[in-house]
């Protein structure tokens, strides 16, 4: 059995493109915040970093866990 091919009226392309938006502005805020607290200096930017986390998509889809959206289709 073959897998039907996605097109606009299928609901999953949106959905994953969605996602993907998504996911770029949660890194960009967080690129936002550490160019702001650290004014570009290496040195500010590592003690900034020691506490954090860099934001990837895995720890994005971990956090995702139970909102139901954008992949279940549920939009609320």
């Amino acid at each position: 059995m073959t897998r039907r091919r996605h097109r606009p009226s299928c609901g999953h392309c949106p959905r994953v493109r969605q996602l993907g938006r998504d996911f770029q502005a949660w890194r960009a805020s967080f690129d936002q915040a550490e160019e702001s607290a650290s004014a570009g200096y290496a040195t500010e930017r590592a003690a900034w970093r020691a506490g954090r986390q860099a934001p990837t998509f895995r720890r994005y889809l971990e956090q995702m866990t139970g909102a139901g959206w954008p992949m279940s289709g549920s939009w609320a």
